[in-house]
């Protein structure tokens, strides 16, 4: 018969393809937030890394320059301040009238560096954001106008009651080493590290760095930081050493090397004056400065 030759289709109804349950989802959420908080500490943590390693790679320059400087000025290291010699800016015009700061501008040992930096301030002396401002300052007021400002707010500041000494008569140049072989460990006595000196009067000011630094004793307080302060007062009360990387300084000594310290490492006045290290005390103190 025809019906029975017909074959009966059975029909079933559609079973629905199972799907998350509000829980999965949750947990999924969660996964991918915890994945993300961890990648982005981990780029974080990177760029950190970054700045600090441009610091140092530019801490080694700036220490080659200041090592070469004795070899061309019979063996004297290069001095905090100095105007007894003649100093350029960038474009080899020497500093005049025009300059504001001019007599400031003239004594600075920034300036006097400058050949010895192959007349380079980015990466050398202005390093990670304080690049930024090198470029403002420059193209804003141009060579002879930023030369100022660019005298004073280094991302390294000197170490010149320590090293170098200051020219003209300052009771302070009395402990400092005048050349290399005065230092009984070269190893040892700080030139230059990382350094801050924001602009208490506008905190949104992008300076961050100052072109001198001053020992612990008896200047700073007790308390050891161990991160950058959000209060800018610090930076002058500390010294204007800056702790920017990761709680530590970066610091460069006499013989070339360069090395992160902590705030409590710092405090040591051995690193900071050569009659400290000639009597093996820490705690150090100079004497009044008439």
């Amino acid at each position: 018969m025809i019906q029975s030759s017909i074959q009966r289709r059975t029909f079933h109804p559609a079973v629905a393809a199972p799907g998350f349950t509000l829980i999965e989802l949750l947990a999924v959420i969660t996964i991918i937030g915890v994945l993300a908080a961890l990648v982005l500490a981990a780029v974080g943590k990177a760029r950190r890394m970054a700045y600090t390693a441009r610091e140092i790679s530019a801490a080694k320059q700036l220490m080659v320059a200041y090592l070469t400087y004795p070899i061309d000025n019979r063996d004297r290291l290069l001095a905090g301040k100095d105007d007894s010699e003649a100093k350029y800016d960038e474009t080899g015009q020497g500093f005049g009238g025009e300059y504001g700061g001019g007599d400031m501008v003239s004594a600075s040992w920034v300036h006097a560096i400058r050949p010895y930096l192959g007349n380079r301030f980015i990466n050398t002396l202005y390093v990670n954001e304080q690049a930024f401002y090198y470029q403002e300052l420059v193209s804003r007021h141009g060579t002879a106008g930023a030369a100022y400002h660019l005298s004073l707010f280094t991302t390294f500041g000197m170490n010149m009651d320590g090293v170098g000494g200051l020219a003209g008569g300052s009771m302070k140049e009395q402990v400092a080493v005048r050349r290399v072989n005065e230092a009984t460990l070269p190893s040892g006595l700080i030139v230059f590290t990382s350094a801050n000196g924001r602009n208490t009067a506008d905190p949104k000011d992008i300076r961050a760095g100052y072109f001198r630094l001053e020992a612990p004793v008896p200047k700073w307080p007790s308390k050891n930081l161990t991160e950058q302060p959000a209060d800018i007062s610090m930076d002058e009360k500390y010294g204007y050493v800056s702790f920017r990387n990761s709680g530590k300084a970066v610091v460069a000594f006499l013989d070339g090397h360069v090395k992160l310290y902590t705030c409590a490492e710092l405090r040591d006045m051995r690193l900071w004056a050569e009659e400290a290290r000639a009597t093996d005390n820490p705690k150090w103190r100079p004497k009044a400065i008439l």
